[in-house]
């Protein structure tokens, strides 16, 4: 039986989470995404041994209040403040480039 068009060997690939965290205001969105980032971070250094950083694209001034939270745990966070959306479009690219493995 020909495996064909839908089906192809099982191999090990790298894919990126996309999260959506809803919720109203002073909910702890941003704390709760920060908290699963600071998450991933741990996990990638258990696994690679390497420190990675975060990228955060910020529309309201939320990365003055966790920006803490990511020097407690080791990790560097860049930030790029803006609202437009053409900016968050570039923003992923200018994160992977430097070196955030998380956004």
């Amino acid at each position: 039986m020909m495996m064909g068009e839908l089906f192809s060997p099982a191999k090990n690939e790298q894919k990126y989470a996309k999260v959506g965290i809803l919720g109203f205001q002073g909910s702890g969105k941003t704390y709760t995404a920060t908290l699963f980032a600071i998450g991933l971070l741990d996990i990638h250094f258990k696994l690679t041994g390497e420190k990675a950083k975060a990228a955060f694209f910020d529309t309201e001034n939320g990365s003055d209040f966790v920006a803490p939270m990511f020097e407690h745990a080791g990790y560097e966070l860049i930030v790029a403040r803006s609202r437009a959306f053409v900016d968050l479009k570039r923003a992923f690219d200018m994160a992977k480039k430097s070196g955030a493995e998380v956004m």
